[in-house]
């Protein structure tokens, strides 16, 4: 009677030996971070990417005779990268100027009463967006305004070079 080889039934093939077939086998590496049990963390699904999300979010106004869609703050801070208290702080601070369009205080939308919204058109959050990324100040909530001083003189020329063509178009309309 021989006794069998142990360091051939250590080596030997774990799915042909018997003794060897209850082992559950090891999953593939690539789920495993090296040198551990612990699972990796699945990847996340691909995101859907929404080039102008601000975009979304407008009402119909009519400006001057013509229909206009108007942004509220919240698109405005969006578009450009930022928290809806900054763009009020920076209002209060003189650093842009003030939404030229504004509803009405104390009015009642959808059951509710609200204050005064700031509006802004298409052309005006676009000119902040170039302006902003012209200096690389673009998703930065925290700016140094007294190193950008020209932006300010910028968007309120820009702002202001942009309702005097909305007065004048709906003007040559009318005539």
């Amino acid at each position: 009677m021989s006794l069998p080889d142990l360091v051939d039934e250590f080596f030997s093939d774990p799915d042909s030996d018997p003794i060897h077939m209850d082992v559950p086998k090891p999953e593939p590496d690539d789920e495993y971070y090296p040198g551990s049990k612990r699972k990796k963390a699945e990847k996340p699904a691909a995101v859907e990417f929404i080039p102008d999300p601000w975009r979304e979010n407008f009402t119909i106004k009519v400006i001057n005779g013509a229909e206009t869609p108007m942004y509220p703050i919240g698109a405005f801070a969006t578009a450009l990268g930022v928290s809806v208290q900054s763009i009020r702080h920076w209002t209060r601070m003189v650093w842009i100027p003030t939404a030229p369009y504004r509803l009405p205080s104390n009015m009642v939308v959808k059951g509710e009463k609200v204050s005064g919204r700031r509006l802004y058109t298409e052309a005006m959050i676009e000119s902040v967006m170039e302006a902003f990324e012209k200096r690389g100040l673009l998703g930065k909530p925290r700016i140094e305004w007294s190193k950008h001083t020209d932006l300010s003189i910028e968007i309120k020329e820009t702002w202001s070079r942009l309702v005097q063509q909305s007065n004048r178009s709906t003007t040559t309309r009318s005539n």
